[in-house]
């Protein structure tokens, strides 16, 4: 009988945590639910599961509440990692977009009974500090990172009004971010170095939902996705703008994207941000970790694909 930990974030979905509990009263499995109650709690609840030996981890909540169960899982030091579960309910969920996984409560939750898994890649973000008893910190993305004027815009970001208009905050933020001087911005990779007001890093084809900025991008190839915007300038903006609104390649020039197993992002006062949200300064490097994270997937078993439990 597999184990089961569902870490839920209350604050991305109260009524469907309401629900799964529910609806979990038929499982026959044995779980625990638990609910975070303050910022990165859900990286020790994840932590703690994993050393407890369970199969799966699931992660109910945004992309934030993922990004800190893998970290959980990833710095557990548990000799075999359980498998990651999602159940979306968040407002992008873009890691359940690239995945193809259910966004309704009952058919993720089969998919998480289910148990087919796949190794993804995972993508170690190293800073390193010139002072302090924590010379280097690494931590892990399953999706997204960004520096620049992604990151600034972030900054700009009104919670209130993301609450009541959703996406459109995030253009709100951006046209505000388009007023402000951008920090200079470099991006280093294999001997080549270009100067960029924004560099976004991928472990998947989307961006902001279901908008592809990573063509090339698939999540277990051992490969760093990174796409780079030499300006951001009104016009930039506004041809992005058209490019979100008719679901086009986000990516202006096919030069402005590449792949590699490494990148390292420089620049001075120059903000970067980790699935969507704000994490520190630059410098910081990027690298590929392949295939490090078995995740359930809800489509018929396929390469790389197995059923657990």
């Amino acid at each position: 009988m597999r184990k089961i930990s569902i870490i839920c974030n209350p604050a991305a979905g109260r009524q469907k945590a309401s629900l799964l509990q529910e609806y979990l009263s038929s499982f026959r499995g044995e779980y625990t639910f638990l609910k975070t109650e303050y910022p990165s709690h859900a990286m020790e609840l994840a932590a703690q599961a994993a050393q407890s030996e369970v199969d799966c981890v699931v992660a109910m909540g945004g992309d934030g509440t993922i990004y800190e169960v893998v970290n959980g899982l990833m710095k557990s030091g548990a000799e075999r990692l359980p498998s990651m579960g999602v159940i979306p309910s968040g407002t992008a969920n873009v890691f359940a977009l690239e995945h193809r996984l259910p966004l309704t409560l009952q058919e993720a939750w089969n998919a998480v009974e289910e148990g087919r898994t796949r190794l993804i890649d995972l993508i170690e973000v190293k800073e390193s500090f010139a002072t302090g008893e924590d010379k280097e910190r690494i931590r892990y993305i399953i999706q997204l990172a960004g520096a620049g004027f992604d990151a600034e815009s972030l900054k700009l970001l009104n919670f209130g009004l993301k609450k009541k208009i959703g996406k459109l905050a995030y253009w709100v933020a951006a046209f505000q971010a388009l007023l402000k001087k951008r920090p200079s911005l470099v991006c280093e990779w294999e001997g080549r170095r270009v100067s960029c007001d924004c560099a976004l890093i991928g472990n998947g084809r989307y961006y902001g939902g279901r908008h592809v900025l990573f063509p090339n991008a698939k999540t277990d190839d051992g490969l760093l996705d990174v796409t780079f915007f030499p300006k951001i300038n009104p016009f930039t903006a506004f041809q992005l703008f058209l490019k979100f609104c008719s679901g086009a390649n986000l990516c202006l020039k096919e030069n402005y994207t590449f792949q590699t197993q490494q990148v390292n992002l420089q620049g001075e006062n120059c903000s970067f941000q980790l699935e969507g949200d704000l994490a520190g300064n630059l410098p910081v490097s990027f690298r590929v970790a392949p295939q490090r994270l078995p995740v359930i997937v809800s489509a018929r078993p396929g390469k790389g694909e197995r059923k657990t439990g």
